[in-house]
């Protein structure tokens, strides 16, 4: 094996560093990007949740009204039927709440 000489030794140093560093370049580079990938997921999925809630928020708030509507129906039927001072009351306290 041949000695190596003070030049040959400086280069393959020189070398040696340059590969180090790319290597660890990449590796920080890699990692930044998984995390960004990791973020963006999270928040997506935040984003679909907080979706979801409100979807369902408003469709509790038809079935809701839905349900206000048949009531006011029902109460006014009986009013019609029996006229009487509770059942009107009854029918302007349930288009009260509908309108609210």
């Amino acid at each position: 094996m041949k000695k190596l000489t003070k030049k040959q030794m400086i280069t393959t140093g020189a070398i040696a560093i340059l590969a180090i560093g790319g290597v660890s370049v990449a590796a920080i580079n890699h990692s930044n990007t998984v995390h960004a990938q990791q973020v963006a997921k999270a928040k997506a999925h935040e984003a679909k949740v907080k979706a979801d809630k409100k979807a369902k928020a408003e469709q509790l708030a038809k079935e809701k009204e839905t349900a206000q509507q048949k009531q006011v129906v029902t109460l006014l039927d009986t009013a019609t039927a029996n006229p009487s001072d509770n059942s009107i009351k009854a029918v302007n306290d349930a288009i009260a709440k509908l309108t609210d």
